[in-house]
């Protein structure tokens, strides 16, 4: 949850400390009944709260403190991102870090990313990389007589939601022909719940290949 691409460093930890200080908080408002005094609940709290304390000192004490600034840190996914780019020395490592992300976390470098692909995509396309995947690279990135050999504006595009079967999976922990369960989706197959947000979001198939209008593209 610090990770960049997640919370982060500092809004983490703000939360952690956030969740020991709300129940003290809400205490403030509890009214007495029959069941359980405010003196115990106080020390139910006061208790946790020490254990609480106590774990993390144990915790700092036994980590490799290189690893304590990953606590604390107020690095953005967009800043994490470029510098995963920029500090990467094979070609699948910022592959991952342009088009396996959000488009716009890596605008700032984009001219960056445009030389890099005119500098290897003929290499990429002779040798066949599993990871490279021509549809996933937006029309301004890509050189123009590449553009105008795969089609030009009109060519099928690839974007992460292509990934939607997957993610919905891991959501839901359902497997391929699965069912979720439950009053919300009334037993709905995973499939299903998965067309039903490529729809919404622009996404429609063709053939087997999925062409996406995406929302986040290069300006």
């Amino acid at each position: 949850m610090r990770h960049p691409l997640e919370m982060g460093g500092l809004a983490f930890c703000i939360s952690m400390i956030w969740a020991q200080a709300f129940p003290f908080v809400a205490l403030l408002f509890y009214e007495e009944g029959d069941t359980i005094s405010k003196d115990a609940i106080t020390m139910i709290l006061i208790c946790s709260f020490s254990s609480w304390l106590l774990l993390n000192i144990v915790f700092f004490c036994t980590i490799d403190l290189t690893y304590s600034g990953t606590f604390f840190g107020k690095k953005t996914a967009p800043q994490y991102t470029c510098e995963y780019f920029q500090t990467s020395t094979e070609d699948f490592q910022r592959w991952d870090a342009v088009f396996e992300n959000r488009i716009s976390y890596t605008k700032a470098i984009h001219e960056e990313v445009k030389q890099w692909i005119a500098n290897s995509i003929t290499q990429w396309m002779n040798e066949k990389p599993a990871w490279f995947k021509i549809e996933m690279i937006a029309d301004k990135l890509l050189p123009q007589d590449v553009l105008s050999a795969e089609g030009g504006t009109n060519r099928v595009r690839e974007s992460n939601w292509t990934s939607l079967d997957r993610l919905v999976r891991a959501t839901f922990g359902g497997g391929r022909g699965s069912t979720i369960g439950g009053s919300t989706r009334g037993g709905q197959d995973v499939g299903a719940i998965s067309a039903d947000l490529r729809r919404e979001l622009g996404v429609v198939n063709n053939n087997n290949t999925t062409r996406v209008y995406p929302v986040d593209d290069v300006n």
